[in-house]
C-alpha cells in the first residue's frame, strides 16, 4: 500500500546535519536561535513519525519506526550542537567579564596616577610661588611669559588647645569633650577682634592661576539695505 504523498513531505524535508555543520569552528555554524528552531522542527517530525508508528498498516509502522529512530538520533545530535554553541557564547561572556574587570582595575590605577600627578603638581606649584613671594612679597600678581597668578587673602582657624575651647564655639549636640569646633563661627568672632581660648586666627595668601579672557572686538553693524526695485516685466521678458 502506497503512503499518501502529504505524509512524506514533512518527514523527508529535514535532512541530517553533517559533521562539518556541527563543528563549532566551521563557517557553517548557525546561531543558537536557529539551532533551537531546528530542534523544534525535529520535535514536529518525531510526532509525525510516531503517528505512523501507531498505524494499523505494517508498512506504515515499519516506516514510522525507522523515521522515529532516525529523528531520535538527529535530536541527540542537535542537542550536542546546541550545547556546544551555548558553551561557545558563554565563553565570549567570560571574555567580556574579564575585560570589564581589567578595565575596572586599570581605571583605579589611572585614578591613583592622576591623584599622584595632581599632588606632585600642587607641591611644585607651591614651591615656585613660595620663592616668588619671598623675592617680591609686596606683589599681588605675578605675570610670567606664559603664566599669570593672582593672590587672594583668606583666613582660617587653628586649634591650639581643643579642651579649653568654650562650649558656644562647638557644634551641638555632641558631648563637650568630643564636640568639634564650629570654625566658621569662631573665625567670624576672631575676625571681629575678639579672642577665643584654645583658638587663633591664621591669615593665608592663596595663589591661583589667572587666565584673562581676550577682549572681544566690536562687531561692525551692517546697514539695512533696501530691496532693489524691479521694473515691470515686458513682452520680451516673457520669453524666459
Amino acid at each position: 500500500m502506497d503512503l499518501p504523498i502529504r505524509q512524506h513531505v514533512g518527514i523527508h524535508r529535514l535532512p541530517l546535519p553533517t559533521p562539518q555543520q556541527s563543528h563549532p569552528l566551521t563557517k557553517h555554524r548557525t546561531s543558537l536561535y536557529q539551532l533551537t528552531l531546528e530542534d523544534q522542527e525535529i520535535d514536529v517530525e518525531l510526532v509525525r513519525s510516531a503517528e505512523l508508528f501507531m498505524s494499523d498498516d505494517p508498512e506504515e509502522q515499519a516506516l514510522g519506526e525507522e523515521l522515529t529512530n532516525q529523528y531520535l538520533s538527529v535530536k541527540e545530535h542537535q542537542g550536542t550542537r546546541i550545547a556546544n554553541r551555548a558553551d561557545e557564547i558563554l565563553g565570549y561572556v567570560s571574555l567580556l567579564k574579564g575585560i570589564a574587570d581589567w578595565r575596572k582595575k586599570e581605571s583605579e590605577r589611572l585614578s591613583n596616577l592622576a591623584k599622584y600627578d595632581q599632588n606632585k603638581a600642587e607641591k611644585i606649584e607651591d614651591y615656585v610661588l613660595k620663592f616668588l613671594g619671598k623675592n617680591q612679597p609686596e606683589k599681588k600678581e605675578f605675570v610670567l611669559p606664559h603664566h599669570t597668578y593672582r593672590s587672594r587673602k583668606s583666613s582660617s582657624v587653628e586649634i591650639t588647645d581643643e579642651y579649653i575651647v568654650p562650649t558656644e564655639f562647638r557644634k551641638d549636640p555632641i558631648p563637650h569633650e568630643a564636640m568639634p569646633v564650629n570654625k566658621p563661627m569662631a573665625r567670624k568672632h576672631l575676625k571681629s577682634g575678639h579672642s577665643i581660648p584654645g583658638l587663633k586666627l591664621m591669615e593665608n595668601i592663596n595663589w591661583n592661576p589667572f587666565n584673562p579672557k581676550p577682549k572681544s572686538k566690536p562687531q561692525p553693524t551692517l546697514k539695512q539695505q533696501e530691496p532693489p526695485q524691479l521694473s515691470p516685466a515686458t513682452e520680451e521678458d516673457e520669453g524666459w
